[in-house]
């Protein structure tokens, strides 16, 4: 039974109509965050969060350069 699998298996790993496609995607601010830590007068550590987080990914796998992410930060105090 092992022996037709693993033929398959390759098969359907080099296929052609299974490479990267390009694409385009939103970050979700609903479950994105921005964690960031400073260290005033170096004696402490303060962390913080910032959730709200919006943009967007773009890849592409034919030209790497053209790969983007833009994204924006709310970032409030209260």
């Amino acid at each position: 039974m092992r022996g037709p699998v693993v033929p398959l298996g390759m098969a359907l790993i080099f296929s052609p109509w299974l490479r990267a496609q390009e694409a385009t995607g939103r970050i979700d601010p609903l479950h994105s965050g921005a964690d960031f830590s400073i260290r005033p007068l170096m004696i402490s550590t303060v962390r913080g969060e910032c959730t709200g987080v919006t943009g967007s990914v773009t890849y592409d796998p034919k030209d790497l350069a053209r790969d983007t992410v833009e994204a924006a930060i709310a970032c409030s105090t209260g």
